[in-house]
């Protein structure tokens, strides 16, 4: 019975500790994106990306967990194509939750993509196509939650139909943007 005690405080002493040094933190990001595609001969696409993100952050190793979800414009000035991005990030900050590289993959679904999925039962059809790339950047936060990021990604797959039934070209993009932390502490 003592042993049981004993062990049921310690699991708790420690998940309790584990807590208050895991926070969450949700928000929003948007900046300005410079696209090109490797292979074509055309002008970078210069477009913009927004999205929401949700920050859990491990104040005892100075590492945070990102999960992101958002909308960016890439390909060329003629040759468009827009994204809806699924992204995990994984910030290592540097400098005490301010100063921080970010790394990591995304999934990136093409919105105007030339794949047809077709969901009879539902009656639906969906136009769409995948591409996976992986970032790397870093980024400042300051005390009252807003941020500068910077960040710079490529994707594994080729992008552009060459006429010959083969794909050439992937994606490359800058990206220079603001985030915005909400502090769920404060509110609540």
């Amino acid at each position: 019975m003592k042993k049981t005690a004993i062990t049921i405080v310690l699991i708790t002493t420690t998940f309790l500790t584990m807590y208050s040094q895991i926070s969450f933190n949700p928000g929003i990001k948007i900046g300005y994106n410079n696209t090109k595609i490797e292979n074509v001969h055309d002008n970078n696409r210069k477009g913009f990306y927004a999205g929401v993100f949700g920050e859990l952050y491990f104040n005892s190793i100075g590492y945070a967990l990102q999960p992101e979800i958002s909308y960016s414009q890439q390909g060329t000035e003629n040759y468009n194509q827009d994204f809806f991005i699924i992204t995990l990030a994984n910030k290592i900050y540097l400098v005490r939750e301010r100063f921080y590289v970010v790394i990591g993959p995304s999934l990136d679904l093409k919105l105007n993509g030339t794949k047809e999925i077709v969901n009879e039962a539902a009656g639906t059809r969906i136009k769409l196509e995948t591409d996976y790339s992986a970032f790397g950047g870093f980024g400042f936060h300051f005390p009252f939650g807003l941020g500068i990021e910077a960040r710079w990604k490529f994707s594994f797959k080729d992008e552009v139909p060459d006429g010959f039934g083969n794909s050439i070209g992937k994606n490359y993009v800058t990206q220079i943007g603001l985030t915005y932390k909400f502090d769920l502490e404060k509110w609540f």
